[in-house]
């Protein structure tokens, strides 16, 4: 697509901060009612979210991707006399991480069969690392017509890599987050990093099958779909529908 015009690019970063002060207030509204219910001092907050938002860096916009616009998202998290106040943490974490923990701080029986590992010992010891160094991501894109492009990517230490796993041979791209923390220098081609690139490429693929995924993923796109369309007929009643804003809602939402 052709890029933005300078003014719809600030007109959308407006709306994107706009909403994030809405949900930082409504936080706030939480943490209020938290508070006078005198929890406060007996609860794990997290503020998190699922993904980020490229806003236009890199010249994308959504997510679908692995610059750190789309992968890096915030965590923070409170818990009085667990958590030291004000500190930060360089462990590389992920969003599944999170269930272990819950169950670690709840003192309840570990979860069997997860991929994430609890980090509680990570925000009791922010400044100890240890070995939460190195995670991994995955996009299945169903958009393909000629069927699921497949990616992953590793984050391990300073180093970000990833690979697109499809009939185009996409190059993969590495990036030195440590001296580049923008993503501007892929270094995907450069000799100097082959060796970097060859023992990230055999971590990512290490145990997963590319294949794999994007049949199970074609299968569930079939099931989407046959659902969409069963949905279409049948159109079973719902409490949760919300009805669809009649035309001149649209009409204005466009001349604006």
């Amino acid at each position: 697509d052709p890029p933005l015009a300078e003014e719809r690019i600030r007109v959308a970063r407006a709306a994107y901060y706009a909403m994030c002060e809405s949900v930082d207030r409504m936080v706030g509204l939480v943490l209020d009612a938290l508070k006078r219910s005198g929890e406060a001092d007996n609860t794990l907050v997290v503020y998190t979210s699922d993904h980020g938002e490229m806003a236009g860096e890199h010249g994308c916009w959504w997510k679908s991707n692995f610059y750190e616009g789309s992968v890096g998202v915030p965590l923070i998290m409170r818990m009085p006399g667990v958590i030291p106040r004000g500190v930060r943490s360089d462990a590389v974490v992920n969003l599944t991480d999170l269930g272990p923990t819950f169950t670690e701080i709840a003192r309840a029986d570990p979860m069997p069969l997860v991929d994430g590992r609890s980090i509680v010992s990570v925000f009791r010891r922010p400044s100890e690392v240890g070995r939460f160094t190195e995670t991994t991501s995955e996009i299945v894109d169903r958009v393909n017509s000629g069927g699921p492009i497949v990616a992953r990517m590793i984050r391990s230490g300073r180093w970000k890599y990833w690979r697109h796993f499809d009939d185009e041979d996409l190059p993969a791209a590495l990036f030195d987050l440590g001296a580049d923390p923008g993503e501007i220098h892929d270094l995907g081609a450069d000799p100097a990093c082959k060796n970097t690139r060859s023992a990230l490429d055999a971590r990512l693929t290490s145990g997963w099958d590319h294949r794999g995924v994007g049949r199970i993923a074609a299968e569930e796109e079939t099931g989407f779909r046959r659902l969409a369309e069963w949905g279409k007929v049948v159109q079973p009643p719902s409490e949760y529908l919300v009805p669809m804003p009649p035309p001149q809602i649209e009409e204005l939402a466009e001349r604006r």
